[in-house]
């Protein structure tokens, strides 16, 4: 939160609300995941979210904000995404708000039109994903549970984390 203390308090929030539930991964490359827009075509949400500059690197797992070129000074306020390749050129341009603790080999698996059926941020909830996999071992060792579905877990810090899902699309359909 120390890196991008408005931005971890927008997208928590979001995530709290179930403002991206059942939204869909957009844009989806050999380097990236993006997802959380409104609209599901990149255009959605609000560009008025005051980008954040840290020191950090987008290396495999982080977790940044869409925006427009321009203007810089301003991020998208839905839309983040997760790097699955280092991405160094993002330095100092995007802000940096968390990473990704387990599950890379789920967000590699995702494809167009991939959906992100729930998020939390009780750490309540996360721990019972630990716990729950550590037990009944029927879940991918990266990833974690929630009633037995298997969970990918992002991280701010480690007191905010978010417990997401994704659901194959059997036929993804295009996006303009």
């Amino acid at each position: 939160p120390d890196l991008a203390p408005e931005t971890v308090v927008n997208f928590i929030s979001k995530f709290k609300s179930g403002y991206c539930n059942n939204s869909i991964w957009h844009r989806v490359e050999d380097w990236l995941v993006q997802g959380c827009d409104p609209l599901g075509n990149g255009n959605g949400g609000s560009n008025d979210l005051v980008t954040e500059i840290s020191s950090e690197s987008f290396v495999i797992g982080s977790v940044g904000v869409a925006r427009k070129s321009i203007p810089k000074e301003f991020s998208n306020d839905s839309q983040f995404f997760i790097v699955k390749k280092d991405s160094l050129f993002l330095n100092n341009e995007y802000t940096y708000f968390g990473r990704v603790i387990a599950g890379m080999d789920v967000v590699n698996k995702l494809v167009l039109g991939d959906q992100i059926l729930e998020t939390s941020t009780d750490t309540t909830l996360l721990n019972q994903c630990n716990s729950y996999c550590n037990t009944n071992n029927d879940c991918p060792v990266s990833t974690s549970c929630v009633n037995g579905n298997c969970r990918n877990l992002v991280c701010a810090s480690d007191q905010d984390c978010v417990c997401s899902t994704s659901t194959p699309t059997p036929t993804p359909s295009p996006i303009n």
